[in-house]
């Protein structure tokens, strides 16, 4: 069974986007299961043996219609002490320049995941809460999509990463002086 799982961890420079598909050791939001709602994360190494045999795809929204790079040619992906890290070229096409346009107006913010099946997992119940631990997965794609399961990952465009938090911060001061920031 071909499983999903979103971060927001990427950024975009001209036509390149870079950034995180997973994050090791990151507690994902509540997911569903035929086990019971669980809470995941993945353990470094869990990528190592899928990367050193696989042909992996990026594309967007996990829609196999939309593919936007692959290993080994357009998209380079390596486990670091982070996580999954990647690194692509978006192509000249209909597809990669809307989801440049995308990524740049804000619509799509960065949010990566991963589809996967596993090899290797822990389950286990924490102070009530079931748990699962990825050890061992056989990498099929990363995408780029709109909503990530991983609320600790965060991502921003190049460039833009400090004007967005200048203008949130300019919104905060306003709120708090009450309109005379």
């Amino acid at each position: 069974m071909l499983e999903r799982r979103a971060f927001r961890e990427a950024s975009a420079e001209g036509s390149r986007l870079s950034g995180y598909a997973a994050v090791f050791r990151s507690a994902s939001l509540p997911l569903p299961s035929p086990r019971g709602e669980f809470v995941e994360t993945i353990e470094p190494g869990a990528f190592r043996r899928s990367l050193a045999a696989s042909t992996v795809w990026a594309f967007y929204g996990h829609d196999e219609t939309w593919p936007l790079a692959r290993t080994p040619d357009t998209l380079a992906l390596r486990e670091d002490s982070r996580g999954l890290a990647f690194d692509l070229t978006l192509p000249d096409t209909t597809q990669g320049r809307d989801v440049r346009e995308l990524l740049a107006a804000g619509v799509l913010d960065g949010a990566m995941s991963f589809g996967f099946r596993t090899k290797e997992d822990r389950w286990e119940r924490r102070d009530g809460v079931l748990h699962r631990t990825l050890l061992d997965v056989d990498l099929v794609e990363v995408s780029i999509v709109k909503e990530a399961a991983y609320p600790a990952a965060t991502s921003a465009l190049r460039g833009q990463r400090s004007l967005a938090t200048a203008r949130r911060r300019v919104a905060l001061l306003s709120r708090v002086v009450g309109g005379n920031a």
